[in-house]
């Protein structure tokens, strides 16, 4: 299943980048938090977080979230933010493989320098 980033709108910008490793998924409360299990006899999916306010992420040093070709990864629920790299960097030499390789949705892309936010 992977591991998930949760990351809940709490009304302050979070600072800095993060880098995503494989099978992560990072979900901001714009995109609510749903897993594909079943906890306590309550049905699969089981939704923890309703989708909400989508959380801000600022980095004025770099990317805000990077992925190379460590797949799959997901990226969905962000207002995301750089004012000297891209939102969201995607560094591959190599073709995607798999239906599921790349997911990024539901995203607030703002700020990237460079003329790209992906």
């Amino acid at each position: 299943m992977g591991d998930y980033i949760f990351i809940h709108n709490s009304g302050s910008a979070l600072a800095g980048g993060l880098e995503l490793e494989a099978n992560q998924r990072l979900l901001g409360e714009g995109a609510g938090l749903s897993l594909p299990v079943n906890l306590n006899g309550n049905g699969s999916p089981t939704n923890l977080v309703a989708a909400g306010t989508r959380p801000q992420w600022n980095n004025s040093s770099g990317n805000t979230v990077s992925a190379t070709c460590a797949m799959p990864v997901e990226i969905r629920g962000l207002s995301l933010n750089s004012t000297s790299g891209n939102a969201i960097d995607l560094t591959c030499a190599t073709a995607l493989s798999g239906s599921a390789a790349l997911t990024i949705s539901g995203n607030d892309l703002r700020g990237a320098s460079a003329e790209e936010s992906i």
